[in-house]
């Protein structure tokens, strides 16, 4: 259906406006530092302790602690979860719902 008949049709049914969207390079630089800030402490213990402000900023704290969470459950040893379980992360995030879920499932 060409765009143009469409547009005529919403327009007509629902009283939509059509809208041109366009991103100005600020809120294009906040995704991409939001993006890089993700990449860079997504799988790090340390590094979401060290920066959770700036990752709580962004809004990444639920994001970033869902994949610590799958790091615990599919890629942690179990001396390697012992040894989180005594880290600086865990004191301040152990509490999570979602690192003690993980860790549940663990049974550790």
């Amino acid at each position: 259906m060409n765009k143009n008949i469409l547009v005529k049709n919403l327009k007509d049914r629902f009283g939509a406006v059509e809208e041109d969207l366009t991103y100005d390079k600020e809120n294009i630089n906040y995704l991409d530092e939001r993006n890089e800030i993700q990449n860079i402490y997504s799988w790090s213990f340390e590094a979401f302790v060290k920066h959770y402000q700036l990752i709580r900023k962004y809004g990444l704290e639920e994001k970033l602690l869902n994949d610590l969470a799958w790091k615990i459950e599919n890629l942690l040893e179990n001396h390697e979860i012992v040894g989180l379980k005594n880290s600086e992360f865990y004191k301040q995030f152990g509490d999570h719902t979602i690192i003690e879920d993980a860790l549940m499932r663990r049974q550790i």
